[in-house]
């Protein structure tokens, strides 16, 4: 008996080509294609690819039409003001760039200060700015400068921690004046 249902097991007839998902590309059929063979499968696009991405930088300045109608964070407004020291402007971007790993759920990345001075303004997956869009600290090129006109330097040390440095008074990056928060 056991040899009877392995063996009707192993000689069935298949009961046909298995379903496929609804997700796999279809086939159409012209008016001269004839058989199965001869059909060709309709490519399915790839799906479009936003560079406003979580993890991609954000190279280019956020559209002001696009943003959502949250006015940047006050103290962002504030930098280079009297209202901050030096040192608490660093303490000012570090909470800016909390405020948006718990936003996002990560730091933004770029490769230039630029890139994430894009991000804090706008050009992020929530449409959120952080910081405004015009600002007489940014520079042309989109960079944030720090109180001695050098620009700041970001480097992300992974998904959710960026180190914040400004060259200090002497504006030579990697020197002993250096400020620095992380």
């Amino acid at each position: 008996m056991v040899f009877t249902a392995i063996g009707f097991l192993l000689f069935r007839e298949p009961a046909g080509p298995p379903a496929l998902p609804e997700a796999t590309p279809t086939a159409e059929r012209s008016e001269s294609q004839g058989t199965d063979a001869e059909m060709k499968p309709t490519p399915v696009p790839p799906p479009p690819v936003d560079p406003r991405a979580a993890g991609r930088p954000a190279l280019l300045p956020p559209n002001r039409a696009d943003l959502r109608s949250i006015p940047p964070h006050p103290d962002a407004v504030a930098i280079g003001t009297d209202a901050f020291t030096p040192e608490q402007e660093l303490d000012v971007l570090a909470n800016l760039l909390l405020l948006y790993r718990e936003a996002i759920g990560s730091v933004p990345t770029g490769e230039k200060n630029a890139h994430i001075m894009n991000a804090l303004r706008g050009n992020n997956p929530e449409r959120q700015s952080w910081f405004p869009l015009e600002h007489p600290r940014l520079s042309p090129e989109g960079d944030l400068l720090d109180p001695w006109g050098t620009p700041y330097f970001f480097h992300n040390l992974s998904s959710t921690r960026l180190e914040v440095r400004s060259a200090g008074p002497d504006r030579e990056m990697f020197s002993d004046d250096d400020l620095i928060r992380k």
